[in-house]
């Protein structure tokens, strides 16, 4: 059996949780109710009424982002520190 072969449960998989919902997503962002192609949904995303909701999306990404390399960095030096006489793990 080729190694090819092995990897199709995983490419349906992506496929399947990945692929399929971001398409979804590219086609309610990009159509009217009608079906018809628009960029109004894609600029109402500027807009004042959103602004609010888009600075607070971005804000939480950045203040996660902080928090989580604030946690993972010390962690990351102390395995390296530990593991530094076990190299073949």
């Amino acid at each position: 059996m080729s190694k090819k072969l092995l990897s199709s449960p995983f490419l349906i998989w992506i496929a399947c949780g990945t692929l399929i919902p971001l398409a979804v997503i590219a086609y309610y962002g990009f159509t009217d109710r009608s079906g018809a192609f628009t960029w109004n949904n894609v600029t109402a995303i500027f807009g004042a009424e959103h602004a609010k909701a888009l600075g607070l999306a971005l804000l939480l990404a950045l203040i996660s982002t902080v928090i989580c390399f604030l946690l993972a960095f010390p962690l990351a030096m102390i395995l390296k520190t530990a593991a530094s006489g076990k190299r073949d793990l």
